[in-house]
């Protein structure tokens, strides 16, 4: 939120019209790229390759949460797939959030995917997770 107030000041740019929802977005962003990221060590073998396995995950979901190109952009069939991915809520409720133009039931929507991702998430981390005993 610091940065958010620094750039505001610095560079002229407008607040954002509802901080609550930006707020959200990042912090649901941050808690669906953590729990999916440790999803994918169940595909890992070392740390080493953990770079690697996350990325091709997190370049589709990028590429089609609407930071690349709008999903106002894409054919209607592909935007409504692409609305389902794990960033796809965190960017939508950040960009509704700044410029005001999330409604309730669209903001609603986004943190229900989130959280369905979330729990996704946390089920294939308790389930597949590869624990290694402390010594």
């Amino acid at each position: 939120m610091l940065l958010v107030v620094a750039g505001a000041a610095v560079l002229g740019m407008e607040m954002p019209a509802d901080p609550l929802w930006v707020v959200a977005g990042v912090v649901l962003g941050l808690v669906v790229a953590s729990t999916t990221a440790a999803a994918t060590t169940v595909f890992t073998r070392s740390a080493e390759g953990a770079q690697i396995t996350i990325m091709p995950m997190l370049l589709v979901s990028m590429a089609g949460s609407g930071v690349v190109v709008p999903l106002e952009l894409m054919p209607d069939a592909l935007a409504s797939v692409c609305e389902l991915l794990p960033l796809s809520p965190a960017v939508e409720l950040v960009r509704g959030g700044w410029t005001g133009q999330l409604g309730a039931y669209e903001a609603l929507g986004a943190v229900a995917t989130a959280v369905a991702w979330t729990v996704l998430s946390v089920f294939a981390v308790q389930r597949w997770f590869r624990w290694e005993p402390r010594r």
